[in-house]
């Protein structure tokens, strides 16, 4: 393989590796932005979506994996069974993804 034969492979590797990343990134906000939609409903006492941040790197093989290494969820007040809460934050790891 000549000079040409090895810039072209580097070029397709580099294309398809900030592709997966960018995928990886799409992926993930969208997750986060669905967890959040979904946690407004089921919790009563959310007046707004809380903000969800799903940690750990890549996100796409966590997600192959069954279990994400860490999401944060952070709701500036929330009541729960009659208790008003203010600046929650909830820090859950090993979280399941069946």
């Amino acid at each position: 393989m000549g000079a040409r034969g090895v810039i072209g492979t580097a070029v397709v590797v580099v294309v398809l590796a900030g592709g997966a990343f960018v995928a990886d990134g799409i992926v993930r906000e969208r997750t986060e932005a669905r967890l959040a939609e979904d946690l407004q409903e089921q919790i009563p006492g959310l007046d707004a979506p809380p903000d969800v941040t799903i940690r750990g790197f890549p996100f796409l093989t966590q997600v192959a994996g069954g279990e994400l290494d860490r999401v944060d969820i952070a709701a500036d007040e929330a009541v729960l069974e009659g208790l008003a809460l203010q600046d929650v934050v909830v820090r859950l790891t090993g979280v399941s993804t069946d």
